[in-house]
C-alpha cells in the first residue's frame, strides 16, 4: 500500500504537475494573445506600415518604389505582406488579419519544436509539449512579437519546420526543408544565414546528394524570385534589402554583452540543462583527462565569463536580470571548452584502443553557432530589436527538450526534468505583466479621436506614427516614419531623394492633415504646418505601443502658420 501511494505521488510530481503547469501557462499565454488580437490600432508602432505593404499588394501597386512622399517600403522581403494581402483579399485587411498570420506561424514553430523532440523520443509525451510551450514562453523577451503584424511569427514557423525536417531525417526532408527555407528567406532574408548549417546537416544524414538537393530547393526559388523582383522594381529591391541596412550604424554592445543577457533572462533553466549535460559528457565519455580537468577547466572558464559579463549590472528597466544572465555567460564559455576537451580526450581514447561514444552532435553545434552569430549580428544593427533572438530561443528550447526527454529515461532524471519544467514555467510566468501588454478602453478612445479628425478633413493624411489610422477614415494608409528613418544614414544611397521629396511635399502642403507624434518628423514641417494642442499629453499612456519603440500619434497639424 505504502509503495503504491509513493508510486502515485511520484507520478503526480514527475508527470502530472509539470503537465498541468504546461497547459495552464499555454492557456494563460493564448488568453493574452486573444486579448490583443482584435485591437484596431498599433500594438507595435510599425504594424500599420506592414499593413500598408499588404494594402498595396492587394491593389496591384508596386512596393519597392523609388522613395517618395507617399510610400517608402520597409527593408523586408515581400513574403509576409503577400500572405496577409492574400488573406485580406478574402476577409478584408485589418490588424487582426495580420496578427492571425503571425499567431499561426508562431504556433507552427512551437509544433515544429515538439515534433523534433517527439521524433527522437517517441514514448515521451510530456517533454514535447513543454518544448513547444517553452518556446512560446519566450514571446515577451522576443519583444512580444509572436502575435503582431510583423514578419517574425511567419518566419519562425517556416524556419522551424525547415530545421525540424532536416534534423529528424524525415522522408523527403531535404526537398521540403529547402522549399520552406526559401519561403522563410522571402519572409525575412536573414534566414538565408541558416542555409550552410542546414546543408551540412542534410549532408551528414544523407550524403552529398541530400546536401545538394537541399541547397537547390532552397536557393533556386530565392534567386529566381529575387531576380524577378529586382527587374520589376528597376533595381530597387536589393537596394532596400541590402544597401539601405548596410548604411546604418552599429551598436556593438548589443551583440556582447547584451545578447547573452537577453538569451539568459528567459531561458536560464534550459541553458543550465544543456550546459550541465555537456559538462557531464566531458567527464564521462572520455578517459584521457581526469575528472578534475574535464570538469574544472570548463567550470573555471564559465565562471570567469559569468563574472566578466555581469560585473557591470544591466540598467534598471532593461528587462534583463543578472543572475539568469550569468547562466548564459557561463554556458557560452564552459560548453565549447568542455566540448574541446571531450574531443581531444576521445581522440586519445581511440588511439589507446578504448571504446568511444561516437555521437559528434555536429548538427547541434552547427545550428547553435549559426543561431548565436545571426542573432548577435542582427541585434547590433542600429534599430535591431530583441525579436531577432527568436530563432535562437527556438534552438535553445529544442535542445533542452531533447535532453530532458533523454533524462526522463532514468528515475533521477524524471525528478530533474519535473523540477526544471516547473521552475522554468514559473519563472517565465512571473515576468509577464498583463497590464503593460494589453490595450484598454483609453487606447481605443484615443485612437478614435484621431480617426474622427481624419474624417473631418478633405484630402490626404500623413500619419507617420500610426500609418493605418487614415484607412479607418476611408483614406490610403500613410507613409510610415520607420521607412524614412531607414534612409537617413549618411551613406544611404536614397537619403537625398527622400529628403527632397518630403521637403517639397511639406512646402506645397500636400497633406490636409498631419498626425504628428511624440517624436519630431523633421523636413521643415513646423515651418509650413501649424500645430494644435496635443490630443494626448506626454504623461498619458493612451495609444502607447505595447512593445518596441514608444512612438505614437499625439497631436494634429494643419497647413499654414
Amino acid at each position: 500500500m505504502d509503495g503504491g501511494l509513493r508510486g502515485r505521488g511520484s507520478e503526480i510530481v514527475q508527470r502530472w504537475l509539470p503537465g498541468a503547469a504546461c497547459v495552464l501557462f499555454l492557456g494563460y499565454l493564448l488568453g493574452l494573445w486573444l486579448g490583443r488580437l482584435p485591437y484596431p490600432f498599433d500594438l507595435e508602432w510599425m504594424e500599420g506600415g506592414m499593413l500598408a505593404h499588404a494594402w498595396r499588394m492587394e491593389r496591384g501597386l508596386p512596393v519597392y518604389v523609388p522613395p517618395n512622399a507617399d510610400f517608402v517600403p520597409y527593408i523586408y522581403p515581400p513574403g509576409y505582406s503577400a500572405v496577409v494581402a492574400a488573406l485580406g483579399s478574402v476577409v478584408g485587411l485589418s490588424p487582426p488579419v495580420g496578427r492571425l498570420v503571425s499567431v499561426i506561424g508562431s504556433l507552427a514553430a512551437a509544433a515544429a519544436a515538439a515534433f523534433v523532440v517527439r521524433r527522437h523520443h517517441p514514448r515521451d509525451r510530456l517533454v514535447p509539449v513543454f518544448t513547444a510551450v517553452a518556446f512560446l514562453g519566450t514571446w515577451l523577451h522576443a519583444g512580444a512579437f509572436y502575435d503582431i503584424v510583423r514578419p517574425d511569427g511567419l518566419l519562425l514557423g517556416l524556419l522551424g519546420w525547415s530545421v525540424a525536417l532536416i534534423v529528424t531525417g524525415a522522408r523527403g526532408g531535404p526537398v521540403a526543408s529547402g522549399l520552406l527555407l526559401a519561403a522563410a528567406v522571402l519572409t525575412k532574408h536573414n534566414a538565408l544565414a541558416f542555409a550552410p548549417a542546414l546543408a551540412l546537416c542534410a549532408g551528414w544524414r544523407g550524403g552529398w546528394r541530400s546536401a545538394l538537393t537541399f541547397l537547390a530547393c532552397a536557393l533556386v526559388p530565392v534567386v529566381a524570385l529575387t531576380a524577378l523582383l529586382q527587374v520589376r522594381s528597376g533595381g530597387m529591391f536589393l537596394t532596400y534589402l541590402l544597401e539601405v541596412p548596410a548604411s546604418h550604424g552599429r551598436a556593438w554592445a548589443r551583440a556582447w554583452p547584451d545578447t547573452p543577457r537577453e538569451l539568459g533572462t528567459p531561458l536560464a533553466v534550459p541553458l543550465a540543462v544543456i550546459c550541465g549535460w555537456q559538462l557531464i559528457r566531458a567527464v564521462r565519455e572520455q578517459r584521457s583527462f581526469p575528472a578534475w580537468a574535464a570538469a574544472g577547466l570548463p567550470v573555471t572558464a564559465g565562471t570567469l565569463s559569468a563574472w566578466w559579463g555581469t560585473y557591470v549590472p544591466p540598467a534598471d528597466g532593461s528587462g534583463v536580470y543578472n543572475v539568469p544572465a550569468a547562466v548564459a555567460f557561463f554556458s557560452l564559455a564552459a560548453m565549447p571548452v568542455a566540448e574541446g576537451l571531450l574531443r581531444v580526450g576521445q581522440r586519445d581514447d581511440r588511439l589507446a584502443g578504448r571504446p568511444v561514444d561516437r555521437r559528434p552532435l555536429l548538427e547541434a553545434w552547427a545550428l547553435g553557432v549559426t543561431g548565436l552569430v545571426v542573432c548577435a549580428a542582427m541585434r547590433m544593427h542600429d534599430g535591431g530589436f530583441v525579436n531577432v533572438h527568436a530563432p535562437m530561443f527556438w534552438l535553445i528550447t529544442v535542445g533542452a527538450g531533447l535532453l530532458l526527454a533523454e533524462a526522463r529515461a532514468t528515475s533521477t532524471g524524471r525528478w530533474v526534468a519535473a523540477a526544471a519544467i516547473v521552475t522554468h514555467l514559473f519563472w517565465v510566468y512571473g515576468m509577464i505583466e498583463p497590464r503593460r501588454l494589453l490595450p484598454d478602453a483609453a487606447d481605443l478612445a484615443a485612437g478614435d479621436r484621431f480617426v474622427a479628425a481624419c474624417r473631418e478633413v478633405d484630402g490626404p493624411v500623413l500619419s507617420p506614427f500610426g500609418a493605418w489610422i487614415p484607412v479607418y477614415a476611408g483614406r490610403p494608409p500613410s507613409l510610415h516614419y520607420q521607412a524614412i528613418w531607414d534612409l537617413q544614414g549618411k551613406r544611404n544611397p536614397l537619403r537625398d531623394a527622400e529628403d527632397q521629396a518630403m521637403r517639397r511635399a511639406i512646402r506645397e502642403g500636400r497633406w490636409a492633415l498631419v498626425i504628428a507624434g511624440n517624436q519630431p518628423i523633421g523636413y521643415g514641417l513646423p515651418d509650413h504646418y501649424r500645430s494644435e494642442p496635443p490630443l494626448i499629453k506626454e504623461a498619458d499612456r493612451a495609444l502607447r505601443p505595447r512593445t518596441g519603440w514608444p512612438a505614437r500619434p499625439t497631436r494634429l497639424m494643419f497647413p499654414g502658420r
